[in-house]
């Protein structure tokens, strides 16, 4: 057996090893429902601004990433990703979510949603403390 190492894995090379994972993981998480979810806005022009990925899984919604575009920051987009994606999640019987973000990020804004922190840790001095937030739905 060959075992190898990169600090530069290609997309197809990520891909095989999140297929593997997602192929393993939905049989066990069928039982409990499993579903992806993406919630995009666009601006007048139907360009996309903003984005929110996670999954629908059981009680749970858990959230991935969520970006906004920085020109577009401040104007109630990411509430409304957020906010629409919890929607999704209490239509699909999610009575929890969860998410995790940076302190360089925003703790601020998870917050003000009604978030609350189960857990946090100093990852490094440059990016500050890492935060696992969760909410009933």
């Amino acid at each position: 057996m060959k075992v190898t190492v990169t600090h530069a894995p290609t997309e197809a090379e990520k891909d095989f090893v999140l297929k593997g994972i997602q192929e393993f993981n939905r049989a066990r998480f069928e039982k409990a429902g499993f579903k992806e979810l993406a919630v995009f806005s666009e601006n007048e022009a139907g360009e996309r601004v903003a984005g929110l990925t996670g999954v629908l899984r059981g009680d749970w919604l858990f959230i991935h990433l969520l970006w906004v575009r920085e020109e577009e920051r401040g104007k109630g987009i990411g509430r409304d990703l957020l906010r629409k994606a919890e929607e999704e999640g209490r239509a699909f019987g999610c009575r929890f979510a969860f998410v995790d973000t940076f302190e360089f990020q925003a703790p601020d804004f998870y917050v003000k949603e009604g978030y609350r922190e189960v857990y946090s840790m100093l990852v490094h001095e440059e990016t500050g403390r890492h935060f696992y937030y969760t909410k009933s739905l």
